[in-house]
Parts: C-alpha cells; sequence; structure tokens
C-alpha cells in the first residue's frame, strides 16, 4: 500500500533534501561568521548530514530509474535515518526544550531540522515506499548510530579528556553526569534507548501490516464464498 506515482515521489524525496541543506547552513552559519567545526560534534548534524545526502542520492536515482519497482535504497539504512531522525525530535522536544517549541524566527530552522523533517521522512516511507521490506531484526541494526555516538561520547570525554560540546565537555546537557548524576544520567539513557527500539518495532510492525492485511483477506472471501 503506497503511492505509484513516482514523479510526487521524487518532487517529495528532493524537497526533503533542499529543505534539509537550507536548515544545516542556516543552523551551521556557514556565512554568518559563527561557523565552528565543534558543530560537527551535535548527533543531529551529523545524521541530519547524512540523511541529506541519501535523499539527494535517492531522488536521482529514481528519477533515472522511473521503470524500476524499488521504492527506495537500502531499506535497512533509510529505516536507521528515519529513525534517528525521530529520535533528533522526540530528544529535542521533550528533554532538550522541555516539552516546548522554540519560536521567533532565530529558532526557524533549527525547528525545521529538529520536527518538520522528521515528520515528512515519516510521510515519506508510510506514502511512497513499498511495504514489507524491513526484517525483525532491522530495528536492532537502527540503534547502532546512537550507540556509537553516545559511547564515543563518554570515551572521547572520559578516556582522553576531551571536550565534545560547543559550551562544556558534552554536546547535550542530558549526557553530563557531573551536572546530572550517574544514575540520573544512565536511567535517562537507558530510558531513550528502550523508546528508540519499542518505535522500532513500531515501524517494523507497520511495515508488516498491509502484507498481514492482504493474506487474511483472500482467506475470508475464500470462506464467504465456501459457505
Amino acid at each position: 500500500m503506497y503511492i505509484r506515482y513516482m514523479s510526487l515521489a521524487v518532487l517529495w524525496r528532493m524537497t526533503i533534501a533542499i529543505s534539509g541543506t537550507i536548515a544545516l547552513i542556516a543552523k551551521l552559519d556557514l556565512f554568518g561568521g559563527s561557523f565552528s567545526l565543534t558543530s560537527f560534534h551535535y548527533f543531529d548534524i551529523l545524521i541530519t548530514i547524512v540523511t541529506v545526502i541519501y535523499y539527494f542520492v535517492l531522488s536521482f536515482w529514481q528519477a533515472s530509474h522511473s521503470d524500476s519497482e524499488k521504492t527506495c535504497l537500502l531499506p535497512s539504512f533509510k529505516g536507521t535515518l528515519m529513525l534517528s531522525m525521530c529520535l533528533i525530535g522526540l530528544v529535542s522536544y521533550f528533554i532538550v526544550n522541555k516539552g516546548q517549541l522554540s519560536d521567533g524566527l532565530e529558532f526557524l530552522w533549527a525547528n525545521v531540522l529538529h520536527y518538520t523533517l522528521p515528520v515528512i521522512i515519516v510521510l515519506d516511507w508510510i506514502l511512497f515506499d513499498k511495504k514489507g521490506s524491513f526484517k525483525i531484526w532491522f530495528p536492532l541494526i537502527w540503534c547502532i548510530p546512537p550507540f556509537l555516538y553516545t559511547m564515543t561520547v563518554y570515551l572521547a570525554v572520559y578516556a582522553f579528556n576531551g571536550r565534545v560540546g560547543s559550551y562544556g565537555r558534552f554536546p547535550y546537557d542530558f549526557m553530563n553526569m557531573d551536572l546530572n548524576g550517574a544514575a540520573t544520567t544512565i536511567a535517562i539513557i537507558i530510558t531513550m534507548l528502550l523508546a528508540f527500539i519499542i518505535l522500532g518495532f513500531a515501524f517494523f510492525g507497520l511495515d508488516q501490516l498491509p502484507q498481514k492485511i492482504s493474506s487474511i483477506l483472500p482467506k475470508k472471501k475464500s470462506e464467504e464464498a465456501g459457505g
């Protein structure tokens, strides 16, 4: 169950790539004079860069393979990006901004990156991807980027006495054990990981749902015909 209108899918995916690029340029302040390489220490920036590249590649590939039955490239990788973008939105809203949306023009592109992009990326999967391509182990694979990022941050800070954030040792306050205490910080990270896994399996279930429905309907029709 998906929209088989290739031109609309390409347009949607190019919109994701272009809007993501503009949001990155604005958030990094590439042309404003305050750009810093420390911006690349943040998970949202790194994932958005990879996501933008993926959607540019996907758009051009799909436009040049209009006769292909494939609706996306590397479903497991796309699922990783989709779930990571969802994680960015949820963490930004519930943990970083404590349930509030930042308003004002200075937060426009940050909101696009943290909230708008995750929504339209999930809609892209719902509307334009052929379902049934996710495997049962995919949600565990999707956890790899945030897990590696978290381990890298703690290794850099505690093993090498490094500085990962722009304004402190950590890129995000919820990761700061010195600020929150070890128990609280670990509890937050474990909760986030569990929520991430649950959301991943929810996406897997939705991906498998059309096939389940299509396999049940013929049985019901044959039973009704036989009765």
